[in-house]
Parts: C-alpha cells; structure tokens; sequence
C-alpha cells in the first residue's frame, strides 16, 4: 500500500512538473492597433503593429499589410504626437475608387516590400516554434514605412485626379 501511494504522489509530481515549462504568452491590456513610434524627417514613419497567421511568413506580410491598410484608410491615431497622421484616403474609405485602388496596390506582390519594411520582429523564438500550436498567437512588429512616397503615389494615382 506504501508503495502505490508513492508511485501515485511521484506521477502526480511528474504531471504537475510538465504543466509548469508550458510557456505563458499573454499580451495583457495592449492595443492590436497601429501605434506611431517615430516620425523621420526623411519621409518614413515607424511603427508599432501586431498580427496574426498560420505560419511566420504569413505573419510578417499580414504586419505590413495591416500596416499600409491602417496608413491609408485609418491613420495613425495611436503614439506620439508627431506620429498622428490622418488617413491618406481622407472622407473617402467607402468610395468605390478607393476600394479599387487598396485592391490593385495589394495585387502587386513587390508592394509590401518598396512601401513597408519589418525593422523589429517583437517576437521571441519560443514564440515563433509555438506558432504551429497557436495560430492566433498575436506577433509585434516594427514596421518602417515610406509615409512620403505612399502619400505620393496616392495624390498622382489616375485614380484619384480630382
């Protein structure tokens, strides 16, 4: 009888001991919004983003996709002061043109790379290995984005000649 009750309390301690390595990944109270980190005077904007995907690769181009989405069509609300911008496409996030023009930007596969690039993956390497377990893991990036350039691709885009 001795014996079972140590094997019992000795499997219980092993059980408990597994549980215990299990990584804890929570993001508490933080905002999965855009948030402005700085503004260069070169042109470019660095930003704070989360994302989800099904693998990392997916990840990273669903950060840069939400980033120029919120640039464009939101803003940057979030952040310092100089980082607060107004959304490129001001008064015009329902207008046909514009759902248009956000669907042909996105078709070109070169697009997220010549306006947008990750400088900073916030993610540890525990995260990354574990994303094949949790795919809605929510990953942080800092994203560089040409600000000027995307400001003024829009304004000279045949699209929007006024």
């Amino acid at each position: 009888m001795k014996i079972q009750y140590t094997l019992v309390l000795f499997a219980l301690f092993i059980l408990n001991c597994k549980n215990a390595n299990t990584p804890n990944y929570d993001f508490g109270n933080y905002t999965y919004s855009t948030t402005g980190v700085r503004n260069d005077q070169n042109g470019t904007l660095l930003v704070k983003t989360m994302a989800t995907g099904k693998n990392y690769e997916e990840v990273k181009k669903n950060a840069l996709r939400k980033t120029l989405l919120d640039v464009m069509l939101k803003g940057i609300t979030n952040g310092c002061s100089d980082c607060k911008k107004d959304p490129l496409f001001l008064n015009r996030q329902n207008d046909p043109k514009t759902k248009y023009f956000v669907q042909n930007f996105f078709e070109n596969k070169d697009v997220l790379e010549k306006y947008a690039t990750i400088t900073t993956e916030l993610a540890t390497w525990e995260q990354k290995r574990d994303l094949k377990y949790t795919q809605n893991q929510p990953f942080g990036f800092e994203v560089l984005v040409k600000y000027e350039d995307l400001k003024h691709l829009i304004k000279t885009s045949v699209l929007y000649e006024n």
